[in-house]
């Protein structure tokens, strides 16, 4: 009796301290995430703002893609440019430092305007197209295979609202490549005024907005040498969530990009509180 008691108080005590813990990662799959094939995921990285006439529609060419591709698209929405600013009208700042250095480092000029998985489509560094591509771009790269396999666990401890992420990295062939991994993190369900033609709407939904990177603008160096196959490395980052984020609606992106190209290798994502 005293036993069971004593395993019931540890188990009570565990709930306390970390309320959400996701399912350990299994190792050695060859490749298999569980008993499904690892499948590419693609990173859309959406450059908006709440004062763009234009933007909701590039929103819901994003939303059809996230619909359509499911966990094959992770989809981040990044709040820069002057159409990013506040005003009376539109006082919600979206904005962030990882953002606003992202827009001016792949030479955002207009919005809304996107990557997808940071391709470079010319010889002069283009990687931003207009959202009327993202479809056919999108197609593209998920038909591709994955060169590495990210997965995602997580523990958030809501009473400190300290989320820490591991990331596990696994290759699945031989890439030549300089290698980093960045993990963001997005918030869904923001109600906000949002310019749309000549109108504005008072209460509209922002979906996907860039809240943080947890480990800089421009990442983490892994797989140094280049990915290998059957190469497993794997990081652990930590950020505490400001009051005003709804946990429930926050979403882990991490992807794999090559430094020298900015093309990205793979995504992956993981809510916060699933």
């Amino acid at each position: 009796m005293l036993k069971k008691l004593g395993l019931l108080i540890s188990l009570l005590a565990l709930e306390i301290g970390c309320d959400y813990i996701s399912d350990p990662i299994k190792h050695g799959q060859g490749g298999q995430n569980g008993n499904q094939e690892v499948k590419r995921v693609v990173l859309l990285e959406e450059f908006t703002g709440h004062q763009c006439q234009n933007c909701p529609e590039a929103h819901a060419v994003a939303r059809v893609l996230k619909d359509q591709y499911g966990a094959q698209i992770a989809v981040i929405a990044i709040h820069a440019g002057s159409f990013a600013n506040v005003s009376a009208e539109y006082p919600y700042d979206f904005r962030t430092q990882v953002g606003n250095e992202l827009f001016a480092f792949f030479n955002g000029f207009a919005v809304p305007s996107g990557m997808v998985n940071r391709k470079d489509y010319s010889t002069s560094r283009t990687h931003l197209k207009t959202h009327t591509s993202w479809n056919t771009l999108v197609a593209e790269e998920a038909a591709k295979d994955p060169d590495l396999d990210i997965r995602i666990t997580k523990t958030y401890n809501s009473s400190a609202r300290l989320l820490t992420v591991k990331t596990d990295l696994k290759g699945l062939r031989n890439v030549h490549g300089n290698f980093k991994l960045s993990v963001f993190l997005t918030e869904s369900g923001i109600i906000s005024p949002q310019k749309n033609g000549s109108q504005r709407i008072e209460n509209y939904t922002h979906n996907n907005v860039l809240r943080a990177s947890l480990n800089g603008t421009y990442g983490t160096q892994v797989m140094t040498g280049g990915i290998a196959q059957n190469k497993e490395e794997s990081y652990e980052f930590s950020i505490t969530l400001p009051a005003e984020w709804v946990a429930e609606s926050c979403e882990i992106i991490a992807f794999v990009y090559d430094a020298d190209t900015y093309y990205v290798a793979q995504a992956a994502k993981k809510y916060v509180r699933d």
